[in-house]
């Protein structure tokens, strides 16, 4: 199968079954000016293992930063609160 990315309003998905290499692979960013959202969730779906990271990038900023999550590692199956109350 080959790596996919589905996008809507209100949301952003990778399906990852090939090892995308040293170039990894990416979703669209999401855009949350303008939306009326509380609250924006990550979650990991499925099996194996994958090294996943969130960046975000401000109105000015140059390049993408990390975002680290309190230092905590993403679980398959937990959701987390990346954004909001």
């Amino acid at each position: 199968m080959a790596n996919t990315i589905s996008s809507g309003d209100y949301k952003e998905y990778a399906t990852v079954d090939t090892a995308p290499g040293s170039g990894g692979f990416w979703t669209n960013p999401i855009g949350l000016r303008g939306k009326s959202l509380s609250i924006v969730y990550f979650s990991l779906r499925g099996t194996g293992t994958a090294t996943v990271t969130l960046q975000f990038k401000c109105e000015g900023d140059a390049d993408w930063t990390d975002y680290y999550n309190d230092g905590n590692a993403f679980n398959v199956g937990e959701r987390s609160v990346v954004a909001g109350n």
